[in-house]
This record gives C-alpha cells, sequence and structure tokens, in this order.
C-alpha cells in the first residue's frame, strides 16, 4: 500500500538532518579555526555547539584536546573518557587521539592535581556529577577526577532524590575519596493524611454530639421527667438518628487511623540503611 503523503515528510525529516549535520561540521571547522589561533575557549564553545546538534566521539576529542592545550586537566580527562566511550564501528576516534592519551597521562603523572575518587552511595543509583570549578554543562558519572589544588564542591544530582555536596580541600597530590550518600527518600505523606482525615471525622463527631446529640439528650431527660410520653417519643426518634450518625463519625474515625498506621508500617514502611560517615555508619532510615 503507498503512502504517497509520507514522502515529503520523509524528504523533509532528511533535509533536516542534512542540514543538522552540515551545521555541526561548520562548528567544528569553527573552532578549529579558533584553536589555530590559540582562542581555546571559544574553539571549546564551537565544538560544544556541535556536539549538541550531532552527538560525536570527535567532538568530545577536539574538546579534550583544547582543554589539556588550556592545561585544565580534569576537564580534559573527562572530555576524553567520552571521546573514547562514544567511539565505535560508525564513530571512530580521531588518529591522534594516542598521542593525546600519552601527553594527558604525562600531565597528569607531573603536575599538581590529586586524584579525586568520586562515589556515590547506594551505588545502584544513577548519579549525574558536576564539580565547581568545571563548566555547568560539563557533567559526568562517578569516576576518578585529578584536581588542581584548592577548595572544589562536588555535586551528585540523582533523578527524583535531589542533590547532594560535598567540599575537598586539596591541598597536595594525595588520593582522596569523596561519598555522596543519598538516604531513603523521604516517607509517604499518605499515611498520614489517611490517619489525618480519621482525625478530623472524630472532630467532626465530638462536635456533631455535643450540638445536635446532647441538647435531644437534655429534652428526653425533661419529657421523662414531665411525664410526656408525646414528647418523649418525638425526641426519642431524633435522639437515635443522631446517635446512629454519631457512631458512624467516630467509627469512621477509627477505621481511617487504624489504616493509617497499618500503612505506615506495611505499605509505607522505611527499611533501616547504614550509611558511611566520616568516622564510622550510622543507621538512616529507621521507622
Amino acid at each position: 500500500m503507498r503512502c504517497p503523503s509520507a514522502v515529503p515528510a520523509l524528504l523533509a525529516l532528511l533535509a533536516s538532518a542534512t542540514a543538522m549535520a552540515d551545521d555541526a561540521d561548520d562548528l567544528v571547522a569553527s573552532g578549529e579555526a579558533l584553536a589555530k589561533r590559540g582562542e581555546y575557549s571559544r574553539a571549546i564553545e564551537a565544538f560544544k555547539q556541535a556536539d549538541a546538534r550531532r552527538p560525536r566521539a570527535l567532538h568530545a576529542c577536539l574538546i579534550a584536546l583544547s582543554y589539556t592545550r588550556r592545561e585544565l586537566w580534569a576537564q580534559a580527562e573527562v572530555a576524553l573518557a567520552s571521546c573514547h566511550a562514544r567511539a565505535g564501528g560508525g564513530d571512530p576516534l580521531p588518529p591522534w587521539v594516542d598521542a593525546l592519551d600519552q601527553t594527558l597521562a604525562t600531565k597528569l603523572a607531573a603536575v599538581d592535581v590529586a586524584p579525586i575518587s568520586i562515589r556515590v552511595e547506594p551505588p545502584s543509583l544513577l548519579a549525574t556529577i558536576s564539580i565547581s570549578s568545571f563548566s555547568p554543562d560539563e557533567t559526568f558519572a562517578p569516576r576518578v577526577v585529578h584536581l588542581a589544588l584548592g577548595m572544589h564542591t562536588v555535586t551528585a544530582t540523582v533523578s527524583g532524590r535531589g542533590r547532594v555536596a560535598s567540599t575537598v580541600a586539596v591541598v597536595d597530590r594525595a588520593p582522596q575519596t569523596v561519598t555522596l550518600w543519598f538516604g531513603p527518600p523521604p516517607p509517604s505523606k499518605v499515611p498520614w493524611f489517611v490517619a489525618g482525615a480519621g482525625g478530623l471525622l472524630a472532630a467532626g463527631g465530638l462536635a456533631f454530639d455535643l450540638f445536635a446529640v446532647q441538647p435531644v439528650r437534655a429534652r428526653l431527660e425533661d419529657a421523662s421527667a414531665d411525664v410526656d410520653a408525646a414528647a418523649w417519643a418525638r425526641n426519642s426518634r431524633v435522639f437515635d438518628r443522631r446517635r446512629a450518625v454519631t457512631i458512624g463519625l467516630f467509627a469512621g474515625a477509627a477505621v481511617a487511623v487504624g489504616v493509617g498506621v497499618a500503612l505506615r508500617f506495611t505499605v509505607y514502611r522505611r527499611e533501616v540503611a547504614v550509611a558511611p560517615v566520616p568516622n564510622g555508619f550510622a543507621l538512616v532510615g529507621a521507622l
């Protein structure tokens, strides 16, 4: 079955992809020209823009090369790791990457930087790491990164769990480990909402008893004292109906509070977890 109407859309999509590819190539050429003039910061921005249009190993490699020439070693090694990770059959490494690997390894062994191992606990979390000395758009997965002497803020971001930050002081070339701990997610408020609804029902029951049931009870007592059978019968029916409402409100309150407590300790129960702290371990997430 032919779909002639789909042909223009397909052609437009191909034309758009080709234009995007050409635009990325133009940005790479612009970045290379800037790098040849020693304008590495502007070159990096051009390579990043090209990568935003068409992610490729080449773009990450060019960013790593430019950072190496700027002597920003941590940024260079992160970009170079991305360069290698992206490379595949249809996206080969540039021929000069081996030389860049050797140059960066030599520099990291010679300059005043310290290997900082960045870890996230629990390790199963998919975290994105950012460092205060990096550009905001330069993030990476937990790994070892060589940081220059000085103070650095390391931040881990986990979707649905927020952010955790830690400051590391690099005073020499000694290795350090930064562990960013994400405790259990905050407990759900559902049990408290259910129990709170029970509390509102109980308050309503008390108010109804005070303002609707007790006045009728008083009239019943008066009718009984006056031996007024008609008044007693009339108020007795009203009293029975209102007392039933009061009992229903209190019963609903008891059920709601019971369900809230049951949810808190079953469906929404929090487990005890062990969190590493500077001088040992701590229990977190207890009931």
